[in-house]
């Protein structure tokens, strides 16, 4: 006789069916009140969903494991983390490129974070020299990012979703924990708990993200990257730790003076379409130099102990 596993719950088969349309992102964008609706109808919802997105991300994780060590001859790694440098236009060899025509002067405010707590009871921390505007009334919730970061811990509302709105899109969530970063040429979004849509203003695509997901839209070559995380790295940020994909050197050097209190003044080169790749420690700008240093070729005169020329 054959033994049978056990009986799934009525909870945990509504969990999977939803799952499988928040896995697909054209059924997620159109079914996302619905959803909503049913993870607010019972804390239970809310845990079998979690299960089972905790078991598909582990699954993902050890098949993703496998690709990247058929990658690992195309990175570069150091002790800092990863970085690696895409070349358009058909270059062959080529050093860092910095996309500006004039000399490009950074100049970091203070490097500290600032916390707020927002009108319905949601927290908000915003990264150091974020540039933002917070805009709630009885019919909205809306934080303006123009540039920089930002971790929500979102209060739940579903008549009223609570929307981070940027140049590159806008992220929409009920009640969860995410993060959002946005960056002249490119936005950033990782979730933590609970689920967000993502609507990319340049491509016009929506996106729905769960627990670990994470997704660039708007980047310089007009990519979109999506990837799978553990969740408890989706807020990294607030460690100093950020990874850009296809991302100008331009925006990765201003991310690191806001986080490091360091000025970069940076001379034009002749490589304009370089994109760099890798996760950087946003708090340690000598690490950081070196890591891009060593894949790109960057040079970094120290002027004084908080300016650098960068060429």
């Amino acid at each position: 006789m054959t033994q049978q596993g056990p009986r799934k719950s009525d909870t945990e088969i509504a969990a999977l069916h939803w799952w499988r349309i928040m896995s697909d992102d054209q059924l997620a964008a159109d079914h996302f009140d619905g959803f909503a609706q049913w993870m607010d109808q019972d804390p239970a919802h809310k845990e079998a969903f979690d299960q089972i997105s905790s078991r598909h991300h582990k699954s993902n994780k050890n098949t993703q494991a496998t690709q990247t060590k058929a990658r690992a001859s195309r990175q570069t790694t150091s002790r800092f983390g990863w970085a690696k440098v895409c070349f358009g236009g058909g270059a062959a060899v080529a050093a860092v490129a910095l996309v500006f025509l004039t000399i490009a002067t950074f100049m970091p405010s203070s490097p500290a974070w600032q916390d707020m707590t927002l009108p319905d009871g949601s927290v908000a921390q915003f990264a150091p020299g974020s540039t933002f505007e917070v805009a709630y009334s009885d019919n909205q919730r809306t934080v303006h990012l123009s540039n920089g970061s930002v971790i929500i811990d979102a209060a739940k509302d579903r008549v009223h979703p609570l929307r981070v709105v940027t140049d590159l899109g806008i992220v929409s969530v009920v009640g969860t924990r995410f993060a959002v970063s946005v960056m002249e040429t490119s936005m950033e979004t990782s979730v933590q708990e609970g689920v967000v849509r993502v609507d990319a203003d340049i491509s016009g695509a929506k996106y729905v993200l769960k627990p670990g997901d994470r997704l660039w839209t708007g980047n310089a070559d007009g990519q979109i990257r999506r990837e799978a995380l553990p969740p408890q790295h989706a807020l990294e940020l607030r460690e100093g730790w950020q990874t850009f994909w296809h991302a100008s050197v331009s925006d990765v050097l201003d991310a690191l003076s806001r986080h490091s209190g360091q000025q970069f003044i940076v001379l034009p080169t002749d490589h304009t379409n370089a994109l760099v790749s890798g996760r950087f420690q946003l708090t340690a700008a000598d690490q950081t130099l070196s890591a891009l240093k060593m894949v790109s070729g960057l040079h970094v005169r120290r002027v004084t102990d908080v300016v650098s020329v960068i060429y």
